[in-house]
């Protein structure tokens, strides 16, 4: 009588448990240093001034667009006279 054969995963999945392991590593890793901390502040405040830009532009988008509208037309009737 012959022993039954075992089931063999095919070659990708021992592929992918490596891979998967040495993702975890490398994410591990990142977690731990902390080098790149102020880089990464730097960039929160960075985000942080462009929304407060964006909500004073848009706050202000109206006022200004009449005034260098006005100031436009000043100049054109300037210069037609």
């Amino acid at each position: 009588m012959q022993a039954a054969k075992l089931w063999k995963p095919p070659a990708i999945v021992n592929h992918l448990v490596i891979g998967i392991s040495k993702m975890r590593k490398l994410l591990k890793a990142f977690v731990r240093d902390e080098r790149g901390v102020s880089a990464m502040e730097y960039a929160v405040l960075a985000g942080i001034v462009a929304v407060a830009l964006g909500a004073v532009g848009a706050t202000f988008s109206t006022k200004v667009t009449t005034m260098f509208n006005t100031m436009f037309t000043a100049i054109q009737t300037q210069q037609a006279k």
